[in-house]
């Protein structure tokens, strides 16, 4: 290979290169004025090795046992160099999320 064929490839695969985002909400979580999570956004990076069979889950440990409001899944450039490099071997994701706010326990009142 020739240093400006490189040089070009390098360039394309730079250009071409990129992050990706995913989200997912829950009901209630929309921009429409519902009100918003009971927490900011926390998060860590998920590791899956080998394709899959080691994974290294996240767990929201900041929700004291309340649902998951919103998920968060992203890669950056790093991310994608990585799983390139090793074939799919090592694949790290960015995932982060918000806690929702406490369900209120139901109060039953007495017949009259």
């Amino acid at each position: 290979m020739t240093p400006r064929f490189r040089l070009a490839a390098l360039s394309l695969a730079i250009l071409l290169s990129g992050c990706y985002s995913h989200r997912v909400a829950t009901v209630g979580t929309d921009p429409q004025g519902t009100p918003p999570p009971a927490t900011d956004y926390e998060g860590t990076v998920a590791w899956s090795l080998l394709w899959g069979v080691y994974e290294r889950v996240p767990v929201p440990s900041n929700c004291q046992g309340q649902a998951l409001a919103e998920v968060k899944a992203s890669s950056n450039f790093a991310f994608d160099v990585l799983k390139v490099a090793t074939l799919g071997a090592v694949a790290p994701v960015r995932m982060d999320w918000q806690c929702a706010r406490a369900t209120p326990e139901p109060v039953l009142l007495d017949a009259p």
